[in-house]
């Protein structure tokens, strides 16, 4: 597995969620992202030491990050790891305890590659990227 990034939710991909993160000298990646299948708005941001980080803004009550979102506050959310021979990886992972929180879906952020997110044995959640 490959490290990709760390998924933060704000209410807002705006220049005050990314000043407050200004701390961490990040430049931005990419442009906002809309992913209308999955209900979000993503914009990646990279800091001096090339560590990805991902805010991700809820498009509307719908989503399943919402409430998290409108709590005032950001919150760490996921880290990402790029996977190669996606299907045995989900299997392996599984097989050591961590638990499906999504089925695997197509992310426009990821040029339609799949992604799962999963619950790890830790307690934190997973993103898995088909590389």
């Amino acid at each position: 597995m490959l490290f990709h990034h760390i998924g933060i939710i704000t209410k807002k991909i705006n220049k005050s969620n990314v000043k407050s993160l200004k701390i961490l000298n990040l430049t931005k990646e990419t442009r906002i992202i809309t992913d209308k299948s999955i209900g979000v708005k993503v914009q990646f941001f990279k800091d001096k030491n090339n560590l990805r980080y991902e805010l991700i803004e809820p498009m509307d009550s719908k989503s399943p990050l919402y409430k998290i979102a409108i709590s005032n506050r950001q919150s760490l959310h996921h880290i990402a790891y790029k996977v190669k021979n996606f299907d045995k990886k989900i299997k392996l992972v599984r097989q050591l305890g961590y638990a499906f929180l999504t089925k695997t879906f197509n992310a426009k952020a990821f040029n339609n590659k799949r992604v799962i997110f999963l619950l790890s044995p830790f307690g934190f959640i997973v993103e898995l990227i088909e590389n």
